[in-house]
């Protein structure tokens, strides 16, 4: 069990799923990391959203009427039965593919 307020990063952590600790809970052994960092960390300076940067999704009427900030959050709210759910999969499929999502 890691003690520290160390944990593991990089490659070795996709598809892997850890505690706040860095102790795996996936029962497939442990984590074969390169490095590990401190947990708190302060957050590096190209993470933070930049107002002038927007997220292009190829929808038009998301693009035009509700840009998204990249870097920044987003919820879509609708009434019942106006296919919510066909544009946020559409919506996620397109980001995915115009960034090319971690497969």
């Amino acid at each position: 069990m890691n003690r520290t307020n160390n944990i593991p990063v990089g490659g070795a952590l996709l598809g892997r799923v850890i505690d706040a600790t860095g102790a795996p809970l996936d029962d497939r052994g442990p984590i074969d990391a390169l490095a590990q960092l401190p947990i708190d960390r302060p957050a590096s300076a190209d993470t933070t959203p930049l107002a002038d940067q927007l997220l292009e999704t190829g929808i038009k009427v998301i693009d035009l009427f509700a840009p998204i900030v990249r870097g920044g959050t987003s919820t879509i709210t609708a009434a019942p039965g106006v296919g919510l759910i066909v544009t946020s999969s559409e919506l996620i499929q397109r980001i995915a593919a115009r960034y090319g999502g971690c497969q």
